[in-house]
Formats: structure tokens, sequence, C-alpha cells
């Protein structure tokens, strides 16, 4: 019955434009000439996003986005995407994805013979290159690890890291990681 409700009135929620002159914007289930595709509160799970804006800051946390107070290096700025025209969430969704792609990463660094690196790997080579050198504090940080927690599950994915790609890929200069030889 509840969902039948829903469906009844969807024409409320029926594929919301996102526009952030619209501050009073809800997401609900996304339809497709009458049948739901999905619910969007989830259509961005597991996206680290930051906006300076605080309306889109909402529309991403309605998204399910992880919002960050700060850009890291993981993260996708969505300032940078200069959004000034109404999109829908899919099309948001793909954008994101879009800057999300660091698969020009693996191929400067492997060329075409990319090995499999769990998601904790990928991070970590992603983090290295894009700073160029990140100390092993900055790199846990970076990673989402709490500074007053001990572990040393960074380092045992880095020596995995160099067990895979060789022992020269990521080396220690001056207290920092770098990508080296591959």
């Amino acid at each position: 019955m509840i969902l039948q409700n829903l469906l009844a009135n969807a024409n409320n929620f029926v594929n919301r434009v996102l526009d952030t002159s619209n501050h009073n914007i809800r997401c609900g289930f996304l339809l497709d000439k009458g049948g739901v595709l999905g619910y969007a509160s989830s259509m961005l799970d597991g996206i680290l996003v930051f906006s300076s804006d605080s309306v889109w800051r909402q529309i991403l946390t309605d998204l399910g986005a992880n919002v960050l107070s700060a850009p890291t290096v993981l993260s996708v700025n969505i300032d940078d995407l200069h959004l000034n025209k109404p999109l829908s969430v899919i099309d948001l969704k793909m954008q994101l994805l879009r800057l999300m792609d660091n698969a020009n990463v693996f191929k400067v660094l492997f060329g075409k013979n990319i090995p499999m690196f769990s998601s904790l790997q990928r991070n970590i080579i992603i983090a290295i290159y894009k700073t160029g050198g990140v100390s092993g504090k900055d790199l846990r940080d970076i990673l989402g690890f709490s500074p007053d927690i001990t572990t040393h599950t960074v380092d045992t994915a880095i020596s995995q890291i160099r067990k895979t790609a060789g022992h020269d890929f990521i080396q220690n200069k001056n207290g920092k990681y770098i990508i080296g030889n591959v």
C-alpha cells in the first residue's frame, strides 16, 4: 500500500532535475516510463566528494555520497565540474565517475599489463602518484585512517604492492613514498 501511494504520487519525484537555483530539491524514486529504476538516495554510495557550495553538499548527501569537509587526493571536487545547468541524477553520477576514473594512472605506470590490486592498494598507488610523494602519516590521513590509531595496514599493503609490481616500484626517499621503477 505504501509503495502504491509512493508510485501514485511519483509525479512529484519522477526524473527530478538537480538545479542549484532550487533550494528545495528532494530526491526520491527515479522512474522510467512507469517502472521503478531505483531509489536516488543510494545513487552515489561510496563516492568521496567535496563541494564548497552548501546546496550541492546537501544534494550530494541526499544522494548518498560521502561529502567531505575538504578536498583530498582521492575525492572528487564537484567545484571542478563547473556545473551551471540542470542535470539529472544519472548525468551527475556519470560526471563524478568520469572524474574518478584513475585508469590513466595505471596505464601510465604499467602500460597494458596492469596487475591486480586490492582497493586499498589502488588508492595507495593513486595517492602517491597524484601527490608526487607523500609521507606515511599523510598517506594514512589521505586514506582515511585516524592519526591516533597505530596500524600497519598501509605498510602491509605497500609490501604487497612491492611483491606484485617489484620492490623498486614504491620507494621511500627522505621519508616520503614515491613511485619508483616499474
